[in-house]
């Protein structure tokens, strides 16, 4: 036989482990990689004959989904659960008549819910005002299913003599949901209201999975309860965050080495309702004290067959009203509840118990009684936020569903054939999984594929497989693909849809007849439609066939062609990044609505489409730029700083690439051989008259401008790609239809693009924009006090965010990582607070370089509106861009000789950036405002500026140093520190500016000679 060693490998870790405290750990996830089932008929019952997929009145479920919990996520305050609400134990049957003869009207279906519970509830002893425990949702059992409440919707109207099925009772006799619904629950005691699956008391189903006293015959789908001496787990938790246990506990509630004991309920049917023909015509004492102020009471029905005695919830006496005492002769109080030591909490809890009778059948009132102990302050909610109430991060604890994470169980030689491996693993149900082996763990480049695919048909697959010939160490299970399911409800995609494109993908090789085509493809597991999808094999290795990417975010997607002869071809297709980059013209943060407070003078455009974007991204309160337009855009496209691209300002724009070669983002993309298409739109400003674009700067299309700005909006003079040309559409428009239609065209073609978007307004000259282009509501009015410039220019900052706004709209958002900012501070006509004085665009002061920017897109992975602090400069976008297209900065082509002194932004996108961080805005060659302006991320409140001309070898250079932040708060810039008598953080902070400036040179700190 042959001799093998195996290790088991599993192909992923779980990213988090629950953590022992019980509120997190309590949950049942063990089958979460299973689809929900259920019995349709007594029929398909007997037969074992479970369904995936089903429709009949309000639940209409026509494809699978996954059962139960499928995300766990959690803060100091709160505990969050996704969940389809549908069990992982067989649902159903279900009928409505007690012959079972005719079917429920309704099955369940996913639920797509989002619940919260409190992780330090109130102590019920200082609840004094009790919430009646509702009719529907009252908690979650563990399994992610519904807790419904004792009470049904319905309650008697006595002017009628009914039952008010419409829930317009008079609120007085509440119908018992469990006994009067009972013979519409399945085996488990579960039932769904419309389309949702829900217990109103024993869970038998989840009780048998976890152990709790309860046995399954699989055959009868039936449960019957069997004490096993052991005290119940946790079944679920209430909204006001209390536990809820089986019905087993501690006969002493204070002693863990007491013996175990069924949970007797504190109720009883009322004496005077024995008999048919009783009259109801008294409350129980409970009653009179729960519904003082809220009830007026009224008679009920008398006991008949249509009114059966517990019908009602006051058919019931708490015991310890009729002379019974509390843990003598019942163990749980009014609101089934009792304070104990439980396993989870050997220093004592209140907790619900389950309650049952000595047959094992339900108890009143069940689960929780007529009102909560406890204050229900958790619920239902709309989305798992990125911060709780008290602004605390929310951490995702579990995924599951087709996020589980695949785990090898077993690997063994199958006895009876030796030449076969059996393995086991678990993995989400309906997942592609291809089987590797390797003889050396520490190599990543020595896992091999070996056997066929598999297709799992349950959440705990097994499979035969040829064994390797070559005596591997190590095995693993890999999830290449999954099947389509119903996602409503689940962060996880969809199969794509939207415009069909042409995708060519890199495989193992294939049949040598060309002419040989798949039987069917799968890509991310969905399968292609071959009817459509146009297959072809231009050779071994590839595979050609149409379809849609529309919607799937950066990266590998597996894909899987099958043969008539059982053979596949296996690879992968890449979907790349598109890149916008958006800059606006003399934008700083004083006219920023997300960056500035509106006051009595300070007046702030309307702008509603930066503010979804900020809110679904990542916005910087401490981006800096260069203090003027033509410096910012070389440094952006070289990653160099002014003193090295010689574009120190806009005068001296013409040196760009003049004179010496840079290196600019287009070329790289070019010379990198990316698939990128590539545009420039707006302003240039560059030099180089209508070439300068493409021969300077790379681009093979431009549109726009080549100098500073327009003489007016409506009529200027465009550069159409290399040719002259006047337009008469608005500016800000012609730029967006330019870059809409570029994306619109790659987009159905399924070809990544890079965007430079570089808007020109709202620079000068001010003026007013199109009345089409008015937000909501209309332009701003002018404010009292706001000068007509300043309004003109706010004008045409809505007007943009309107065509943003169109923009926005035409891109695939799940592609497509976005960044916009400005390209230096506002003009000196237009300045307002936090600044004036003399800082404006310009200068090296804040007013001047300050500006806003926001990132968004799938490299975006923190919490969407979330803010960050950490300092970054235009320099940045460079590494940041080749980064986001999937470049590598250091494998480009004589690009290390240019000294780059960029830092890319993406580990700042998903909360991992470590890097040390300087902002350096430089000035130069134009006078008495040259100089270098320096921060340092260590010291992000201090600010060093040296005013110094590096082309003038006789002046004497200058020293400014500020404390912009804590705790002088000199925003403005206007009292300079005294360089002399700096201690502290403030001399670090000084030192580090002093020494960075000389690690780069460029002559602004020289001495005269």
């Amino acid at each position: 036989m042959k001799s093998i060693h195996l290790a088991i490998l599993f192909a992923a870790l779980l990213a988090t482990q629950l953590s022992a405290d019980p509120r997190l750990s309590s949950w049942f996830t063990d089958r979460s990689g299973a689809y929900a089932r259920i019995y349709e008929t007594i029929e398909d019952e007997t037969a074992q004959n479970a369904s995936t997929t089903w429709s009949r009145g309000a639940g209409s479920q026509t494809s699978p989904t996954y059962a139960g919990i499928h995300e766990i996520a959690r803060t100091e305050d709160w505990i969050y659960i996704r969940t389809t609400n549908l069990a992982s134990h067989v649902m159903g049957p279900w009928y409505q008549d007690l012959d079972k003869t005719e079917l429920a009207p309704d099955w369940p279906a996913n639920q797509a819910t989002i619940h919260r519970f409190p992780r330090d509830p109130q102590d019920p002893d200082t609840v004094v005002t009790k919430t009646l425990s509702e009719d529907e949702i009252i908690g979650y059992f563990v399994n992610g299913v519904a807790m419904y409440g004792v009470r049904s919707a319905v309650s008697y109207r006595q002017n009628d003599g009914t039952d008010a099925l419409d829930g317009s009772g008079d609120g007085a006799w509440n119908r018992d949901a469990h006994a009067t619904e009972r013979f519409t629950f399945d085996s488990s005691y579960g039932h769904s209201s419309e389309d949702a699956y829900h217990h109103h008391a024993n869970p038998a189903g989840l009780r048998a999975q976890l152990g709790d006293s309860v046995e399954y015959d699989a055959t009868t789908n039936t449960y019957t309860e069997s004490f096993n001496g052991r005290h119940s787990p946790i079944l679920g938790w209430a909204d006001d965050g209390l536990p809820v246990y089986g019905p087993y506990g501690y006969s002493d509630p204070d002693d863990a080495e007491s013996p175990i004991s069924r949970m007797r309920s504190g109720y009883e049917l009322r004496a005077n309702l024995y008999t048919l023909g009783a009259i109801r015509d008294s409350w129980p004492e409970w009653a009179t004290r729960r519904y003082e102020g809220q009830t007026t009471f009224s008679n009920g029905p008398s006991v008949s067959a249509a009114f059966p005695a517990t019908g009602y919830l006051e058919d019931y006496d708490y015991k310890g009203d009729i002379g019974q005492t509390l843990g003598v002769d019942f163990d749980l109080n009014e609101y089934n509840a009792r304070y104990c030591v439980t396993p989870e909490f050997p220093d004592g809890i209140w907790a619900y118990f389950l309650s049952i009778n000595e047959e094992g059948e339900p108890a009143f009132p069940y689960i929780v009684g007529h009102s909560f102990i406890g204050d229900p302050t958790g619920g239902p909610v709309t989305g798992i936020p990125s911060s709780d109430e008290a602004a605390a991060a929310v951490t995702t604890q579990f995924e599951g569903g087709p996020e589980l994470q695949t785990e090898i169980r077993s690997v063994g030689l199958n006895q009876a054939d030796p030449s076969t491996l059996s393995i086991t693993w678990n993995g989400p149900e309906g997942g592609v999984y291809q089987f590797e082996q390797s003889s050396d763990l520490a190599d990543a480049e020595a896992w091999t594929e070996f056997g066929d695919t598999h297709l799992a048909e349950s959440d705990l697959s097994q499979a035969q497989v040829d064994a390797p010939q070559d005596d591997p160490l190590f095995y693993r299970v890999n999830r290449v693909g999954l099947s389509s399911f119903d996602n409503e409800g689940f962060d996880y995609p969809v199969e794509p849809s939207g415009p069909i494109v042409t995708l060519t993908a890199t495989l193992s090789e294939g049949p040598e007849n060309l002419d040989t085509l798949p039987i069917s493809i799968r890509f991310n597991g969905f399968n292609v439609d071959l009817s459509t999808a146009n297959p072809s094999r231009p050779s071994q290795t590839q595979l050609v066939f149409d379809y849609s990417i529309h919607g799937l975010e950066p990266g590998d997607y597996s894909v899987i062609a099958t043969y008539a002869d059982d053979s596949q071809q296996t690879g992968n297709y890449t979907v790349h990044s598109s890149v916008l980059l958006l800059i606006v013209d003399d934008w700083g943060i004083d006219s920023s609505p997300l960056d500035n407070t509106p006051s009595d003078e300070v007046f702030l455009p309307n702008m509603p489409n930066l503010a979804a974007l900020a809110d679904a991204g990542l916005r910087f309160t401490r981006a800096y730029t260069q203090p003027t337009c033509s410096p910012m855009r070389a440094t952006m496209l070289t990653g160099r700083q002014p003193f090295q691209h010689k574009v120190g300002s806009p005068e001296t724009a013409n040196n760009f690439s003049s004179g010496q070669d840079e290196i600019t983002l287009p070329e790289i993309f070019t010379t990198m051989d990316a698939p990128h298409a590539l545009l420039n739109v707006g302003k240039w400003h560059l030099g180089g008259n209508n070439t300068g674009y493409n021969v300077r700067g790379g681009w093979p299309e431009f549109y726009g401008i080549n100098g500073g700005g327009v003489g007016d909006f409506y009529e200027w003079n465009k550069n159409n790609n290399g040719q002259s040309v006047t337009s008469t559409t608005y500016s800000t428009t012609d730029q967006v239809n330019h870059a809409t239609e570029f994306i619109d065209e790659n987009i159905a073609d399924g070809t990544p693009w890079f965007a430079w978007v570089a808007f020109n307004a709202p620079h000068t000259p001010f003026h007013d924009p199109p009345a089409e282009l008015a937000p909501e509501g209309g332009y701003s009015a002018r404010a009292s006090g706001e000068s007509n410039n300043h309004h003109l220019y706010r004008k045409a900052l809505e007007a943009l965010d309107t065509e943003l706004g169109r923009l926005l709209d035409s891109i695939d958002p799940a592609q497509t990582n976005i960044i916009l900012l400005g390209d230096n501070g506002s003009p000196g006509q237009v300045v307002q607070s936090p600044f004036g004085d003399g800082n404006a665009k310009g200068d090296l002061y804040n007013g001047g370089i300050h500006v806003p920017m926001i990132a968004k897109g799938p490299a975006v992975t923190v919490a969407a509106g979330s803010e960050t602090d950490t300092l970054v400069h235009c320099i940045d976008v460079f590494s940041t861009i080749l980064e986001l297209a999937g470049i590598d900065e250091s494998a480009v082509p004589n690009l290390s000789g240019q000294n780059v002194g960029s830092t890319s932004m993406v580990p700042i996108y998903d909360g991992t950036d470590t890097a040390e961080r300087f902002v350096v805005a430089e000035r130069a060659a134009t006078g008495p405002n040259a100089g270098r302006a320096l921060i340092s991320g260590s010291y992000p409140d201090y600010k060093l500026i040296i005013n110094g001309d590096p082309d003038d070898t006789t002046d004497t250079p200058t020293y400014e140093f500020f404390n912009v932040g804590a705790p002088a708060f000199d925003f403005n810039e206007q009292s300079p520190l005294n360089i002399g008598g700096l201690t502290g953080d403030a001399l670090a902070a000084y030192n580090a500016c002093i020494a960075k400036d000389a690690e780069l040179g460029g002559g602004y700190s020289d001495p005269p000679q």
